[in-house]
């Protein structure tokens, strides 16, 4: 007789997880979470949550008005939350410096370092350094912040990194049979580029989840895990600001069919916050699981990962000391 089967156990999150289940009796009371671009899409309840369940969480965030409305609503609902912020802009290299050294200042540990903030730029603006948008913003300062704010990450391990990918970096349209410069190029936009906005933010997006194992190649074995994070599609979110009425409008509709912020911002919470996925680093995921199915195979190349990362740190060599 062939032993009987048993079900297959059913995931315990899925796509319409929101943030309030995926934290059910997790208690983050100690941590120390510092979470970029909290002011608007899944930043909210991705803040929000995760200093309700008791961590202190530090906002960095440009626009200091929303961030102190934001900390005030936080201690509406729970008035001995712990939150802080740090100005943050992330089109001036200057001021990541600056936040970074902020933090610093502050004496904390660091467990949990959220790299949310992103910019969805069709008119291919570029940033306060001359950088394409999209990958200045996206890619080279939080890969900075994370380069700032490594050594604390070490002292408090275990400790996570999140970074907000997208399922758009799979269209990042770069040919696998080029050479490893030609890739590299095509993953550092010039300032001139003439690639439309889309493509811009998916290269950008690519760049995130090459930076998720190259990290997790560097930092893996000293406690740091990395985590590459679909939020989900076209949920509301300001990051299409930039596309005029005509963007508004699809970004409208479109959100009539999407996820709700808490569901966008469930994934991030997840890989933040549960124990059991603390050792799984450097992986893909979305709608709350393990999503590596859904990985772009260009994200598996060691050599691209190399070059991408010594490419941000020749970029960035005068901010790091």
């Amino acid at each position: 007789f062939l032993p009987m089967s048993s079900p297959q156990q059913k995931p315990k999150f899925s796509a319409k997880s929101d943030c309030a289940q995926i934290l059910s009796g997790i208690g983050l009371e100690g941590k120390v979470i510092l979470i970029t671009g909290t002011t608007s899409g899944i930043g909210i309840p991705t803040a929000k949550s995760l200093a309700l369940a008791g961590a202190h969480v530090i906002i960095a965030n440009r626009n200091i008005v929303q961030s102190q409305e934001q900390i005030r609503e936080i201690k509406q609902e729970k008035s001995d939350a712990q939150v802080d912020f740090i100005n943050l802009d992330l089109s001036s290299l200057d001021s990541v410096v600056a936040a970074a050294n902020t933090f610093k200042s502050m004496n904390l540990p660091l467990h949990i370092l959220i790299l949310n903030a992103g910019v969805f730029s069709p008119d291919r603006k570029t940033t306060l350094d001359n950088l394409e948008t999209a990958f200045g913003v996206n890619h080279v300062a939080h890969t900075l912040l994370v380069i700032l704010l490594i050594d604390i990450l070490k002292a408090s391990a275990p400790a996570r990194i999140v970074f907000l990918s997208s399922s758009s970096h799979a269209h990042h349209g770069i040919d696998a049979s080029l050479p490893l410069e030609a890739k590299l190029e095509c993953l550092c936009p010039s300032p001139d580029s003439s690639a439309l906005g889309y493509k811009l933010y998916s290269l950008s997006k690519m760049c995130n989840f090459l930076t998720v194992r190259k990290l997790h190649r560097l930092y893996g074995e000293e406690g740091i895990s990395t985590y590459a994070v679909h939020p989900g599609a076209c949920i509301p979110t300001n990051i299409g600001r930039t596309y005029g009425f005509g963007g508004r409008v699809f970004f409208k509709i479109a959100s009539l069919f999407a996820k709700t912020l808490s569901q966008g911002a469930a994934t991030t919470v997840l890989c933040a916050a549960r124990p059991e996925v603390e050792k799984i680093s450097g992986k893909y995921w979305q709608d709350c699981r393990e999503a590596e199915d859904n990985a772009n195979a260009l994200a598996n190349d060691e050599q691209l990962q190399d070059a991408l990362y010594e490419k941000t740190l020749e970029l960035t060599k005068k901010y790091i000391k």
